[in-house]
């Protein structure tokens, strides 16, 4: 109905910030919650009383659940600042990436059909990475998007290698892209990437006979740690230098990298922390869990924070253990309850929030479906904050503490149990709230614009909730940046801004809808901003 509108009378269109839930009244809003559950309430006006006349039907639950059909599952997913969520699929006849936003309806906004297969994804802010085998070259391709077009950045092929899982990471700070491929040669090889040119700044041959099996980065992007089977690789990303070839001791997954480069954490029926002394990696300590494999670890970007997931060799009960990395002492331990039947049931999928305060553990689940598949927990509680129910299998998971309180978890998995055959994919958005972090001051950034439609001028007015830096920028139907307007610091309060429908080059913008995005910077420690989103159409 929208789109027949808009080919029939070229208008305007008013769409509600990604960054509410839908129905969301845009002049001014503050998240509280109560005993009925959690919610926005509206003001008039900055700076007015709050009346918690509108509630917004809002859970602490599965925001939408896409189910994908065809042979496929879906591998890899990440959400950016708690508004976007980045997916691929893997199998013909959908294998690609695609873009969905967290607050909608599942639907995604855009997606790319890939080769024979996509392994994986990683991602910083709005930049991603993923890899695709490419059976032209008997090889790999590597694609860096902006999670604001379909077209990548750029690319990169790669002849005469295959493709391991969960071996492409992004920097946090997004400088580089890390990516190790097996080359038919018979050896793991690395090669770092600039996020933005994707300029080679290096690349290491591991041994041969010793082949990817996951892959980390540091925050800055200067350290790239490999798995290899039972060694384990940790190199200079500028220089390809070799900091330290370690033992394993078993051909396992498990790898974690502290933030900052300086622990390096494995395991297999025990895990162990390794610590970097200037020109080592020394054993810091090790630990076992009864008799469980060790099957994923994981460090916080900040390093107060490990997390170890388990499983039995019957593969009927699960074990997530939280330690401070100082001590071999586990802060606490989580046992799944004991579940039954003949698949598996093993925890393939940590993510933590940057500063460690709350982490997700995605799991196959059990052929009777025992346990849920997602299960959130904070740091300071072995008892989960909440758990989803999944239909099938999850593989990969992500999660973002937002500054007003919000926990956002992005899923996804097969769409069967444990090792059962089966076909789909699933791809989850799924929201919870700390009350406790909850600031019950913070008011999200608000842009609107009059006239709309306009023709071509058009008034953009947006209000600060704290001084700071913004930025205003006008993007184009396919994704592309055409106007940047101001910038810089202003202070607290409502400002507007006219746009007289001209690109940065003086040309007119043609008639079409158009993507004007806010960011403020409000010192927030988990995200870099928060992103407001208007849609508009140039009339002509």
């Amino acid at each position: 109905m929208l789109r027949s509108r808009i080919t029939l009378i070229p208008v305007f269109v008013l769409v509600t910030a990604l960054s509410l839930p839908a129905g969301a009244d845009q002049s001014c809003c503050f998240m509280r919650h109560g005993p009925e559950g959690s919610y926005y309430v509206n003001e008039a006006q900055v700076g007015g009383e709050i009346a918690a006349s509108s509630q917004d039907a809002w859970r602490d639950d599965v925001i939408w659940q896409r189910t994908i059909d065809g042979s496929c599952y879906t591998n890899a997913s990440y959400c950016f600042s708690g508004e976007r969520i980045f997916a691929s699929a893997d199998h013909s006849p959908v294998s690609g990436v695609m873009l969905h936003e967290t607050w909608g309806d599942g639907t995604p906004p855009w997606t790319v059909s890939g080769g024979d297969s996509y392994s994986d994804g990683a991602k910083w802010e709005s930049v991603c990475a993923s890899v695709e085998t490419n059976s032209g070259i008997s090889g790999a391709s590597i694609h860096c998007w902006s999670v604001d077009s379909e077209t990548p950045l750029w690319s990169e092929d790669i002849a005469d290698c295959l493709v391991a899982g969960r071996c492409i990471k992004v920097s946090d700070h997004g400088e580089v892209v890390a990516v190790a491929l097996n080359m038919q040669a018979g050896f793991a090889r690395i090669h770092c990437y600039d996020v933005t040119t994707g300029t080679l700044l290096s690349s290491f041959d591991c041994d041969s006979g010793d082949y990817g099996r996951s892959l980390e980065i540091s925050s800055d992007g200067s350290v790239v740690a490999l798995r290899a089977g039972r060694p384990i690789y940790v190199i200079e990303s500028a220089t390809s230098d070799l900091r330290w070839r370690g033992g394993g001791g078993a051909n396992a997954d498990p790898l974690g990298l502290s933030g900052d480069g300086s622990l390096v954490a494995a395991g297999f029926s025990w895990l162990r922390v390794w610590e970097w002394n200037g020109s080592t990696y020394d054993t810091k300590w090790t630990t076992i869990c009864g008799s469980n494999i060790l099957r994923q670890c994981i460090f916080s970007d900040a390093g107060n924070l490990l997390v170890a997931a388990w499983y039995p060799t019957s593969y009927d009960q699960n074990v997530v253990q939280c330690f401070d990395p100082a001590s071999s002492t586990p802060l606490w331990t989580y046992d799944y309850t004991q579940s039954g039947g003949s698949y598996q049931d093993i925890p393939v999928a940590i993510a933590t929030t940057n500063h460690g305060d709350y982490f997700v553990v995605g799991s196959w689940g059990s052929q009777f479906n025992t346990n849920d598949e997602i299960h959130v927990f904070s740091r300071e509680s072995s008892t989960p904050e909440f758990t989803v129910d999944a239909p099938g299998s999850i593989y990969d998971v992500d999660i973002c503490h937002r500054a007003n309180g919000t926990i956002l978890v992005t899923a996804c998995g097969k769409h069967v149990h444990a090792n059962e055959m089966g076909n789909g994919g699933d791809l989850f958005s799924i929201c919870d709230l700390d009350p406790a972090a909850i600031d019950e001051t913070l008011v999200l950034p608000v842009l609107s614009a009059y006239p709309n439609p306009c023709n071509p001028r058009v008034m953009l007015s947006y209000t600060m909730p704290r001084a700071g830096q913004m930025t205003l920028s006008i993007f184009s139907p396919d994704g592309r940046l055409i106007r940047s307007l101001d910038g810089g610091c202003h202070g607290a309060g409502t400002h507007t801004l006219s746009w007289d429908g001209r690109t940065d080059d003086g040309d007119d913008a043609a008639s079409g809808v158009y993507l004007v995005k806010l960011r403020t910077e409000q010192g927030v420690t988990c995200q870099r901003g928060i992103t407001c989103q208007q849609r508009l159409v140039v009339l002509r």
